[in-house]
């Protein structure tokens, strides 16, 4: 009798311990646990994303600097230009204070370079983008789509912040993405709220962990792609779905079921990114 109530004991206990590590998995696989409608949803407008908050989020204007840093050091590190006077040049990464304001060096199609003026911040800005026909994204896709996504997001602001969410910064990153990236990075990440909340402000952190965030994406979508969501292609709809509303949503629902306010993030994106829409 005692052997057989043993026996009970360790069933029981091994019952608990494999609920536990399958919970476990699927909290480190899942980084996001919103609900299918989060409350702020059902209090905005669908051009909630984007230019039209701007002035709601941002704690502070960009500076002077900032914007200096941001295209020499954003724009300037992947194949993006700018409008400047009726014609596409390239930031490089390079830029020098000259009396009170700040001017970043570009170069011209035919070569020759010359000196910007930050205070003349307003060009339009345009990117190398994707052939139409290109479905399936990889990691090196990635740094061309943040440009677009920095705009949807913060409009290159590094201190936006959501008062809805939470998110924070110029990719605009959640304390629960952040998690995601210390488990990934922990050699980049500190774990620790405090230390998420100052340094993910900062402009390079801010894209720093936006492209990492969009590579950890990809990886759980190859992931679930091979355990039962056949359906969860590397495709900008599911990359951007994950990135906006979250990984398990997106699982549970499906990206033609997302939120209006996510429908139009995509297109937004979508249309900055692909040389035509679809």
């Amino acid at each position: 009798m005692a052997k057989k109530k043993r026996v009970l004991i360790l069933l029981g206990l091994g019952g608990f311990f494999l609920t536990v590590f399958k919970s476990g998995l699927s909290a480190y696989f899942l980084p996001y646990k919103e609900p299918y409608k989060m409350p702020w949803q059902e209090q905005v407008s669908p051009s909630y994303f984007g230019y039209q908050i701007n002035g709601n989020i941002f704690e502070n204007s960009i500076t002077a600097l900032e914007k200096a840093q941001i295209l020499s050091n954003i724009l300037g590190v992947i194949e993006s230009y700018i409008i400047y006077k009726g014609e596409k040049v390239k930031p490089l990464k390079e830029y020098r204070k000259v009396n009170n304001h700040y001017e970043v060096k570009m170069r011209r199609a035919n070569g020759t370079e010359f000196w910007y003026k930050v205070k003349d911040w307003g060009g339009n800005f345009s990117f190398i983008q994707l052939p139409p026909q290109q479905d399936i994204l990889t990691e090196k896709d990635m740094p061309l789509l943040l440009v677009p996504l920095i705009i949807a997001e913060s409009s290159f602001n590094p201190r936006a912040i959501n008062p809805h969410s939470g998110a924070r910064g110029l990719t605009q990153i959640t304390w629960i993405a952040w998690q995601d990236l210390a488990r990934w990075y922990p050699h980049k990440y500190k774990n620790d709220k405090a230390t998420y909340e100052k340094e993910i402000l900062e402009l390079d952190k801010g894209r720093e962990a936006g492209l990492d965030y969009l590579n950890i994406i990809l990886n759980y979508l190859r992931y679930y792609q091979t355990h039962g969501y056949p359906t969860l292609e590397l495709t900008l709809e599911n990359i951007l779905t994950a990135y906006n509303w979250g990984i398990s949503n997106l699982i549970r629902y499906g990206w033609k079921n997302a939120p209006q306010e996510t429908q139009e993030y995509i297109k937004r994106i979508r249309a900055m990114l692909y040389s035509s829409s679809k």
